[in-house]
């Protein structure tokens, strides 16, 4: 007959290591270990250790999810220092991040005939900068028109329905029956923008599907830590006989409003788009200065050269952090009127933050 023996083993109980602590017990915290420098065009990223004090003595480390974060004032396209926050229970802590200007891109827009607008002049102006071109490459891919909707679709089939265009200077070559996926994957972007087909560009009802799109882009990109940007587009001129116009009554401050709303409403809540590229902005600027209604070749793509050039300067200095200034990358001559102009529509553009609030 077999006999069965029973052990008992005591459980040793550690006083305190499950200890829960209350954050208004905390007297003080601290943030060390983080990033404080961060390139133009850069994300809001941490990654440091916050340690909280308790009233009685004991130190700690914080889980991420015990405290938070405002970093509102942190601008992505912006060389603007930021002041970040953090709050545990009543305590608080800030650190002081440092922008500084990038010397180096690689850009993919995924649009249309507007993206290619924007980005004619963009490889040159990197040129006339002095940056490094071993180290810069421009390039989009399109279908004339393309909305949110046909990009979605064309992303759930891979259909190859793109030109790829890649630039060199103001000059480029194209690549035929190009997916999405495939020029994801030919580069490892730093950024890659998105955009509305122009007509539906400030109508919210079209942007449904833009979640959609910026997931895919996430899954796909070859460089995982690719920004994503939007591209905002501009408005038609008030000339202008596309039959997308009447949408907008054919009025162009209303057109100009409503791409401006579609963002703020459709655009800005998506975290994953960290910033935007104000291009409709710049153009919407200019129009009011010295070049008046004349930046449409057709009554809706920007005229060559000081339509495209105006919308290349805009991305440029938007994503690297320099400023618009007299640079010998013009394209055609400009009287000091002009090119004062053209600085102070981009700079406008690029730092005034009021239209997204």
């Amino acid at each position: 007959m077999k006999r069965f023996c029973i052990f008992f083993i005591p459980l040793l109980v550690l006083a305190g290591c499950n200890k829960a602590y209350n954050p208004l017990d905390a007297v003080s915290i601290e943030v060390t270990g983080y990033k404080e420098t961060f390139k133009c065009g850069d994300a809001y990223t941490f990654d440091g250790e916050i340690k909280a004090t308790y009233k009685d003595g004991t130190i700690r480390t914080l889980n991420s999810n015990e405290y938070s974060i405002d970093s509102s004032n942190f601008i992505p396209l912006s060389l603007n220092d930021a002041n970040i926050t953090i709050s545990y229970g009543e305590q608080k802590c800030s650190y002081q991040i440092n922008k500084k200007k990038r010397d180096s891109f690689k850009i993919l827009m995924i649009g249309n005939s507007f993206s290619d607008d924007t980005e004619t002049y963009l490889h040159a102006l990197a040129s006339a900068y002095s940056l490094d071109l071993n180290k810069v490459k421009v390039a989009d891919i399109y279908i004339g028109g393309c909305t949110i909707d046909t990009h979605v679709s064309n992303a759930k089939q891979n259909a190859k329905s793109y030109v790829y265009r890649n630039w060199y200077g103001a000059a480029s070559t194209d690549t035929y029956n190009v997916s999405i996926k495939d020029a994801l994957q030919k580069e490892d972007w730093d950024f890659v923008t998105l955009q509305q087909g122009s007509g539906s560009s400030g109508i919210k009802d079209t942007y449904n599907n833009l979640d959609y799109l910026v997931n895919y882009v996430k899954s796909n990109v070859k460089n995982k830590s690719a920004n994503i940007l939007w591209l905002q587009t501009w408005a038609y001129a008030q000339d202008s006989t596309h039959d997308e116009f009447v949408k907008y009554h054919n009025n162009q401050q209303e057109m100009y409003t409503a791409i401006c709303d579609a963002y703020k409403e459709k655009v800005k809540p998506i975290s994953d788009i960290i910033d935007v590229i104000p291009c409709g902005n710049a153009i919407q600027n200019a129009r009011a200065g010295v070049f008046g209604d004349t930046l449409n070749r057709d009554g809706y793509h920007l005229s060559m050269p000081t339509g495209r050039f105006i919308a290349a300067l805009t991305a440029f200095t938007a994503i690297t952090g320099y400023e618009a200034k007299d640079v010998s990358g013009f394209p055609t001559d400009y009287s000091d009127e002009e090119k004062q102009c053209i600085f102070d529509s981009v700079k406008n553009a690029v730092t005034d933050r009021s239209w997204m609030l």
